[in-house]
């Protein structure tokens, strides 16, 4: 179905993207954003999801942690048990091929990805290399030249010698610019330019763009590849996921476990601190304990299906759901949206839901790959 909500990433064939007059040369007044509204809001362009979740989707890892307050995002109990997750997470990816059941990869797709570690506010530095390591990895197994862009020398260092991806990235790019801001947009200019005078191997038929903090799922990448293909400008947009914890992740004394890394002087020092982190936390999940939540093993066994009036009209949430930034997961403790999870790691939504425009769209899952239809056959 046809869908311009952002997601921070995007697939087309290399004729669309050097087809997009957007990235014929720099425009001023970019945002982060814009290296995605580029191409999903350039009018000439059809923007394409798939009317199966499971078909392509990415997971938003750095949005579960700017929900919480600056001093909770900063505890040692919330690094712990986030930290905790994203290993779970990536030992699906490694040892088990998540992201990719079908096992294909194809070199025919040059990934672009933006890359600024300083902390922006509700990222750490050290939690950006970590998003870094899984979403390279993850894209990798799917699409193994990758190109990290970076605008300066301390993000260029830390890739070429320190990060350990060198062995999945087929260039690390520097691009000259004076706010940081303008990377992900800059970027894809950069590259097309690259393309065109023939550094980049002219081989590539396919571009993909995406943010370092979203590890990527495909149910089969040449089927997906095949849709780029069929009309002139299409856009295929991947559904965005956004992580959570589990409702049982604070039924242990977690404040224990997350001392274990400090000095007994430290542990001490920090008990009343951490008691109260632990509780503002609980209080954090206490709506999830209502939650359904499913166990998806493997994405190429369930489907979970759009409709096609749902898409029209969505649920929507009201003011009071709102703590800054719309409260999902209040919302989504109701009973209205249910959850998957891969093996242990994180909880997500079975669905679309846009914390700005205040709505979620779910999707049926189901056993066995469906074919979904739009609209439903009668």
């Amino acid at each position: 179905f046809e869908s311009r909500q952002y997601a921070a990433a995007w697939l087309s064939s290399i004729d669309t993207f050097l087809n997009n007059p957007n990235y014929v040369k720099r425009k001023g007044g970019a945002n982060l954003e814009y290296g995605t509204f580029s191409t999903i809001e350039w009018r000439a362009a059809r923007v394409f999801r798939s009317l199966d979740y499971f078909d392509f989707y990415v997971q938003h890892l750095s949005n579960w942690p700017k929900r919480f307050d600056h001093t909770l995002r900063r505890s040692g109990v919330f690094n712990h048990l986030y930290r905790r997750r994203l290993r779970d997470m990536e030992s699906t990816y490694v040892e088990l091929g998540y992201n990719n059941p079908s096992g294909h990869r194809n070199g025919r797709v040059l990934v672009i990805m933006p890359f600024h570690s300083p902390g922006d506010g509700h990222s750490k530095k050290d939690d950006k290399y970590s998003f870094l390591n899984l979403t390279v990895k993850t894209v990798s197994n799917i699409f193994p030249n990758i190109v990290v862009s970076v605008c300066n020398r301390h993000d260029y260092d830390y890739v070429t010698t320190h990060s350990g991806l060198n062995q999945f990235l087929y260039d690390v790019m520097m691009v000259d610019l004076e706010e940081s801001t303008h990377l992900p947009y800059f970027s894809s200019v950069d590259v097309r330019h690259r393309i065109e005078q023939g550094q980049y191997d002219v081989g590539f038929e396919f571009i993909y763009f995406t943010e370092a903090d979203q590890p990527p799922h495909l149910r089969d990448v040449n089927w997906l590849l095949h849709l780029t293909l069929q009309h002139a400008n299409v856009i295929v947009n991947p559904h965005r996921g956004h992580p959570d914890g589990m409702p049982g992740d604070l039924a242990t004394n977690i404040s224990s476990s997350s001392s274990s890394e400090q000095s007994a002087a430290d542990a001490a020092a920090a008990i009343p601190e951490t008691e109260v982190h632990v509780m503002k936390l609980r209080q954090h999940f206490e709506p999830a304990q209502s939650r359904t939540i499913h166990d998806v093993a493997d994405i190429s066994t369930k489907s979970c299906c759009f409709n096609h009036l749902h898409l029209k009209r969505p649920y929507e949430f009201s003011k009071e759901d709102k703590k800054g930034m719309i409260d999902l997961y209040n919302y989504r403790g109701k009973g209205e949206v249910e959850w998957f999870r891969q093996h242990d790691s994180f909880a997500h939504v079975l669905g679309i839901c846009n914390e700005f425009r205040h709505y979620c769209c779910t999707c049926n899952l189901t056993d066995g790959i469906t074919m979904c239809q739009y609209p439903p056959s009668s």
